[in-house]
């Protein structure tokens, strides 16, 4: 499924509002909601979880989205369900799931430890603090273990002596996703040339014609061919650079 076949179902969606056309416009977002779920992969959520967001999300870009605003649809959603799918990571996707008793543990931990640093000016030992909490030794020490391994580092942090931040560890940027929003992008920028400027690159191109049989076809000469192209290419170029 194409951005131009996504885009089709999306306005027959707005024009009938049937459940019918509301379902076949969904189904073709899919592959765009697997794009984004496999973007934002490896961040403590699921991927099938992930798909799920952004098809919700797509499905209300439905709802929303209008043809007239002069956007295509596939770049609406795109925004839409990478927006949805970035929330719900930041709301629901934890790194290290932890026991509720050893949560709320660690909540006493971290209240007894700042009320004791007020009190003495300085960090409290783990001996000060098992006898301020009432606990054993080993309660205290696995409480801290816990709570330590309950925080998350940043990004721009040193990984270690080589000067390797955790950002430089992770994996790379999906490509599949860079290439879906680039020929949007491409989509976006063709469709505002007129006809003939599309045929003619369409026919040198996608039909991977020489420039004399375009001319043939097109009752052009040959140079007329060649200098359209050119200025036709830079125009795409300085289009694509500014979106």
């Amino acid at each position: 499924m194409n951005g131009l076949e996504l885009q089709e179902r999306a306005n027959a969606f707005y024009r009938s509002r049937s459940q019918e056309a509301l379902e076949a416009a969904a189904e073709a977002c899919l592959p765009l909601c697997a794009a984004i779920a496999r973007r934002f992969s490896g961040r403590g959520a699921d991927e099938e979880d992930l798909r799920q967001v952004a098809a919700m999300a797509c499905v209300k870009a439905l709802h929303s989205y209008s043809p007239e605003h002069g956007a295509m649809f596939s770049t609406y959603a795109a925004q839409s369900a990478a927006g949805a799918v970035r929330n719900h990571l930041r709301d629901h996707a934890g790194l290290v799931r932890t026991p509720r008793s050893l949560y709320e543990q660690s909540a006493k931990l971290t209240r007894a430890r700042a009320a004791l640093t007020q009190q003495l000016h300085r960090e409290p030992t783990v001996s000060e603090l098992a006898s301020a909490l009432n606990w054993t030794m080993q309660q205290t020490i696995d409480t801290l273990m816990s709570r330590d391994a309950q925080q998350t580092a940043s990004f721009d942090d040193k990984k270690d002596d080589d000067g390797l931040t955790l950002m430089d560890t992770l994996g790379q940027h999906d490509p599949a996703l860079s290439a879906f929003e680039q020929n949007e992008d491409l989509k976006n920028v063709l469709s505002q040339l007129d006809v003939h400027e599309q045929k003619l690159l369409k026919l040198r191109y996608f039909d991977n014609l020489s420039q004399r049989v375009v001319a043939q076809q097109l009752g052009m000469t040959q140079m007329q061919v060649s200098r359209a192209e050119r200025r036709l290419l830079s125009a795409l170029k300085e289009r694509l650079q500014v979106s």
